[in-house]
């Protein structure tokens, strides 16, 4: 799978909406005339984008546009797009939406992985039984997808990179924009997710390695966020 891990605009002049890990914080403005500036903190090489929370059908970065599956229904969008590489130090944002959830950028990283639990679905919702039998339904639940993964990655240099740099926003629970490769889609339902990455316990889960590239494997959830 393709993850992003350090998002460089974090360190951007970008509206506090548009950078927030809440996808329900919307940016609220149609760019499809007047496109949004971005000054990034510094030249960067871009090859992936996560969008999260659009109604946009397709998203311009500069001169490249992404487009967004209208097929699906509107949570299977959130997730990570690769586009051809391209420099820059400024981004001219567009789409022809009319409100933008989350966007991320900067350089996908490959961890292989295969299914280790079937792909399912998790809820905060605690129905209770009453004492004549009805059903009371938790107001206020929230709930999403979710799949188990075994990991088999290697610590290369980069990836160390994006650890440290990333870890003010990793360190606060930041959701991680994810997608599959076309090998791994053949035994999961989903295409690309924006999703808390956790152990069975609901810690959260880090890479790291107190060796440099060695092969290493481990366990991890991920949870559907939003």
């Amino acid at each position: 799978m393709k993850i992003l891990i350090l998002d460089v605009m974090q360190d951007s002049n970008a509206p506090p909406k548009l950078i927030s890990p809440s996808l329900a914080e919307t940016l609220d403005l149609e760019l499809a005339t007047v496109p949004l500036r971005v000054i990034l903190g510094a030249e960067h090489v871009i090859d992936a984008v996560g969008i999260g929370n659009t109604d946009a059908t397709t998203i311009t970065i500069n001169s490249t546009t992404i487009a967004i599956p209208i097929a699906a229904s509107p949570e299977l969008h959130n997730g990570l797009y690769l586009i051809s590489p391209i420099r820059a130090s400024t981004l001219m944002i567009s789409h022809d939406g009319t409100y933008l959830g989350r966007l991320a950028m900067g350089t996908a990283r490959h961890l292989g992985c295969s299914p280790s639990r079937e792909p399912g679905f998790w809820t905060t919702s605690k129905p209770r039984i009453s004492a004549s039998g009805q059903v009371i339904t938790a107001a206020g639940s929230v709930g999403g997808r979710q799949i188990g993964l075994q990991i088999k990655y290697k610590i290369t240099e980069e990836i160390f990179s994006d650890l440290q740099r990333a870890w003010p926003t990793i360190a606060q629970g930041y959701p991680y924009f994810i997608m599959f490769d076309a090998a791994e889609r053949h035994r999961m339902p989903w295409a690309r997710m924006y999703a808390f990455a956790g152990n069975d316990r609901g810690k959260a889960f880090v890479l790291q390695s107190s060796a440099n590239k060695f092969l290493y494997s481990k366990k991890l959830t991920l949870k559907e966020a939003f």
